[in-house]
């Protein structure tokens, strides 16, 4: 029997998304072979995520600042989403992928705090609103409720 190598990675945020969950698990899959093709993955998965949650024109870069403006991300989420965004480019690109350039090693430790971070960003985008939007909705219910 296989089992799937999940090279240490935290698993996926239960309210994550299935298609995004997909490709969180791809990397996951992945990371023991590759932390270079596990950036490039959660670099997509978050480009997901922002489909997910209606940013879907433009650049990645343009779409995070966008859900940055809206709210949607905090200032210190966008950072790190930036840092993704760098990351996963630095990875699918024809670049040396030197995370360490004097030891010239991948960083998995790197890669590992970028599974923590898209599940942070699914908190953000995903559950987040959901918890407050039914939050909303119970109190107005009550509120509605008692002025009757």
């Amino acid at each position: 029997m296989i089992y799937p190598q999940v090279g240490g990675a935290p698993p996926p945020h239960e309210e994550m998304p299935p298609r995004v969950r997909e490709l969180y698990e791809e990397a996951r899959g992945v990371l023991p072979a590759s932390p270079r093709a596990s950036a490039a993955l959660l670099r997509v998965a978050l480009e997901g995520l922002l489909e997910e949650a209606g940013y879907r024109q433009g650049r990645l870069a343009d779409r995070l600042e966008k859900a940055r403006e809206d709210g949607k991300l905090s200032p210190d989420t966008y950072k790190l989403a930036e840092t993704l965004r760098y990351a996963g480019n630095a990875a699918a690109h024809y670049e040396p992928w030197k995370i360490n350039p004097s030891q010239g090693e991948e960083d998995r430790e790197m890669v590992y705090h970028l599974f923590v971070f898209v599940n942070e960003v699914t908190d953000e985008l995903v559950a987040k609103p959901r918890r407050l939007g039914e939050m909303a909705r119970k109190i107005n219910e009550k509120v509605r409720k008692n002025s009757s």
